[in-house]
């Protein structure tokens, strides 16, 4: 039996935006800040002054520290082409959505997730592009540089003076503040007299001047006034609050605050059917369920009425019988087709009622992470999951909450039937998302970018108006599965690497 990854998570951590941050910021270019929108900052020789250096322990002690320098800067790894970070569908340049510092153990990682802000290629997958960039971190260095910044410490909060004064200083000292005291108060009321002159002059030349503008005035002859031409195309000034000046393909940026969910109890909200979100989900079902008949209805007698123009009575009653024995059969003789299309119907409601309510744990959730965790769907329906995702479980219809456990990705500890389900309701994610094409290694859930992202960037507002019904990304969830083993580089290299990871994208419910 493999040993059980020590990185995995247990706990799922949130991301909500808290400030905006501005272009000329420090955090703006730091990749150790997690944000949404912006621009994506790379990482560069800065964030290498503490990585650590897959040299020898011999050779590294022979070598200068220009030479190290230099071993560092060639570390640095090269930024994406234009055309990786193009939009598979309609080649537009994509936009940086969410940026996100996900260290594991000894290793800071960085996640860049892009994504094309048109309406009709934001649901499909290929308009999405998520890299990974890590490297490993030097503690040797780190202890180095704690140490160096404690000694600094204490010797700044030293108290001993290093170089004695006698009396005789202090009181020289003392009088030489004095005399320069003294100096400036007289250059201080110097130039207060200075000033209270120039200021009396300049009034005298302005009430002249004031005179000589008022004769001239009257030697002229009267003129009609000439009535000022109003400005053309005036916007009126209006409180309504206009989108932000930004460069090209860039959305506004704004800092994430990280911290674990909240953990409640959601078996109680999704086992109260009397809840505000499933009688609205009922409300819908029966007005759906309406419009449907009424649509087959007219089907229908459309129908009828071309088949009996070509049928006559006898035939047309035995055709009835038929169609009546085939109906009988196929719902085995108790209407169980309508009840597998209510089956079908509850599970799609489960699904996104459990969906809202986590989502209304923290209303605010940009970004949810947990490395080896279970992405939160908005739909369970097939065309909706990744290709080779598996089905949902049927289970007893009347048990709501074991179809949702089916898709739970908590891993509570204190949960008795948890290690009892384990095999069952958790999906093994590995075994159903494409291998990571560097290392050949399986890859497993990490991140998922919510739909409250679209609100809060504004990206209707910053869309390519050009395009015809383009009101910028829609999009239900969008889910990045990364590599298992962390790989960082190509094999026998030194050079670090963006590393584009598998995302898949389910469509606005």
């Amino acid at each position: 039996m493999a040993a059980k990854n020590p990185y995995l998570s247990d706990y799922t951590y949130l991301g909500e935006p808290i400030s905006l941050i501005k272009e000329t910021e420090v955090d703006y270019n730091d990749p150790y800040v997690s944000k949404i929108g912006g621009r994506p900052a790379w990482i560069t020789i800065n964030e290498m002054e503490l990585a650590f250096l897959q040299i020898e322990e011999s050779k590294k002690r022979l070598m200068s520290e220009e030479e190290l320098q230099q071993f560092r800067k060639s570390m640095v790894p090269d930024r994406p082409t234009n055309k990786t970070l193009s939009c598979k569908n309609c080649k537009a340049k994509l936009y940086l959505v969410a940026q996100a510092y996900a260290n594991l153990g000894p290793n800071d990682r960085f996640l860049y997730v892009f994504g094309c802000n048109n309406t009709q290629c934001s649901s499909k997958s290929n308009s999405w592009v998520a890299l990974r960039c890590q490297f490993e971190i030097d503690d040797s260095l780190i202890k180095k540089t704690v140490s160096q910044s404690t000694s600094t410490t204490t010797h700044s909060e030293s108290s001993e003076p290093i170089v004695k004064i006698d009396e005789y200083q202090v009181e020289k000292i003392q009088s030489d503040e004095e005399e320069e005291e003294d100096q400036e108060e007289s250059n201080n009321a110097q130039e207060e007299h200075d000033s209270e002159k120039q200021s009396k002059e300049d009034q005298e030349d302005q009430e002249l001047r004031e005179l000589l503008k008022n004769s001239q005035i009257n030697n002229k002859a009267p003129s009609k006034k000439k009535k000022k031409k109003k400005p053309k195309n005036v916007v009126p000034i209006t409180n309504k609050q206009s989108p932000q000046i930004l460069p090209k393909n860039t959305l506004p940026c704004y800092s994430l605050d990280i911290f674990e969910e909240p953990d409640d109890d959601l078996k109680d909200i999704l086992t109260k059917e009397q809840s505000h979100e499933f009688k609205l989900f009922q409300e819908y079902q029966k007005k759906q369920s309406t419009y449907d008949q009424l649509d087959q209805a007219q089907s229908s007698a459309e129908n009828d009425d071309a088949m009996m123009e070509e049928y006559n009575d006898d035939e047309m009653e035995e055709f009835s019988n038929q169609m009546l024995e085939r109906n009988f059969k196929t719902s085995g003789g108790d209407g169980g087709g309508e009840i597998y299309e209510e089956t079908k119907l509850k599970d799609f409601t489960t699904t996104l009622l459990r969906f809202s309510s986590i989502l209304q744990r923290c209303p605010h959730q940009s970004i949810r992470w947990q490395f080896g965790g279970q992405p939160l769907w908005c739909s369970t329906k097939q065309e909706h999951l990744p290709p080779t995702w598996p089905k949902p479980i049927k289970q007893d219809p009347n048990s709501k909450i074991q179809i949702v456990r089916n898709f739970d990705h908590d891993g509570d500890e204190d949960d008795e039937d948890d290690d009892e389900d384990e095999s069952i309701r958790r999906v093994n994610v590995s075994q159903f998302v494409p291998k990571c094409e560097n290392c050949g290694a399986s890859r497993v859930f990490e991140l998922q970018i919510m739909p409250t992202v679209v609100y809060q960037l504004k990206c209707s507002e910053y869309a390519n108006i050009a395009l015809q019904g383009n009101e910028g990304m829609d999009f239900g969830c969008v889910t990045i599965f990364t590599c298992v083993n962390q790989c960082s580089t190509f094999s026998n290299e030194s050079k670090l690497r963006y590393f584009k990871e598998y995302v898949h994208v389910q469509p606005p419910i």
